[in-house]
């Protein structure tokens, strides 16, 4: 009963932990763009540092959304 259970156990750590590091890939890749391109006027590459340090993943994707796409398209 627990063999096949267990059988996809190393599937689902392995899905996990491939997730946890791409999130965080995604996460350093912001704060790197915030701080080489947020300007420091109304001291907004400070508050999206804090923001995102504080965050981590969700705060990244709406940065992302929010920061990111809008400059991209310019």
């Amino acid at each position: 009963m627990f063999g096949i259970e267990l059988k996809y156990f190393g599937i689902l750590v392995g899905l996990f932990v491939l997730f946890t590091v791409l999130t965080q890939i995604f996460w350093l890749w912001m704060v790197a763009d915030c701080f080489k391109n947020e300007s420091d006027e109304y001291s907004q590459r400070g508050l999206w540092l804090a923001v995102l340090t504080i965050g981590n993943f969700l705060t990244a994707l709406i940065y992302y959304y929010l920061r990111y796409k809008k400059r991209m398209a310019k």
